[in-house]
């Protein structure tokens, strides 16, 4: 199964005034930026390079960066969508759509292609409601 891994960010009013200029997965965090130890842990489950969501406000500067990576679109097919500020991902089922979240803050969803309607995208942040929800520890 081709699964599109697409790394969005689910509260970038957070980080406000930096989210003004850049996009989440782009600030740093240490030696790395959020999307580079995103990117370890999808390339250690086999996935390929994660997409870059961003809202069309940012995209110019963005694409300037990053390049082809980044989109303001979600792609069609599957889905591994992963918060920005995800630490680690869970081990995934890949049979059946799932939403994984650590206490109030969503960690990934993996959306397959059927389950697509029930997905809404506004700008970088995405809506998962309507999606079977597991708890991680």
């Amino acid at each position: 199964m081709n699964v599109h891994t697409v790394i969005f960010e689910e509260s970038p009013h957070n980080f406000y005034p930096l989210a003004l200029t850049r996009p989440v997965w782009s600030m740093r965090f240490g030696c790395f930026e959020f999307h580079e130890r995103i990117a370890k842990q999808v390339a250690a489950q086999g996935l390929e390079a994660p997409l870059l969501l961003t809202g069309t406000r940012l995209s110019s500067y963005a694409r300037d960066l990053y390049g082809d990576r980044v989109i303001t679109a979600l792609p069609d097919g599957d889905l591994l969508c992963v918060n920005a500020l995800a630490t680690e991902l869970p081990a995934l089922d890949r049979t059946r759509s799932q939403v994984f979240t650590a206490g109030n803050r969503i960690v990934c969803a993996l959306i397959l292609s059927a389950d697509r309607s029930a997905l809404r995208q506004r700008e970088s942040s995405l809506d998962f409601t309507g999606l079977p929800v597991q708890e991680i520890p």
